[in-house]
C-alpha cells in the first residue's frame, strides 16, 4: 500500500495577486469574496487554502476562464 504524503509546498500566487491589484484592490476584493482581509492575505502567504466556493467566486470576479483555473490557483 502507497501512502500519499502530504504536500508541504505552496502555491505561486503572483497572477492572481496581480489580477486582484489590478481590478479592486485587496480590501474590495475581500469584501466581495466575503473574506476577511486577514484570511486572504494568509491564503496569499500560503498560509490557508482557498475553498472549491472561494475559487469559483474569485474567478468569476476575476473573469478567469475556467479552463484557466489550474494556471491561476494551483501553479507551483
Amino acid at each position: 500500500m502507497h501512502r500519499i504524503k502530504p504536500d508541504t509546498g505552496y502555491f505561486d500566487y503572483t497572477e492572481l495577486r496581480l489580477r486582484i491589484e489590478h481590478e479592486y484592490g485587496y480590501t474590495r476584493f475581500a469584501r466581495l469574496m466575503a473574506v476577511s482581509e486577514n484570511r486572504l492575505a494568509a491564503i496569499l502567504r500560503g498560509e490557508g487554502e482557498f475553498t472549491q466556493s472561494e475559487i469559483i467566486r474569485a474567478a468569476a470576479l476575476l473573469c478567469i476562464d475556467p479552463v484557466q483555473i489550474s494556471a491561476v490557483f494551483f501553479r507551483r
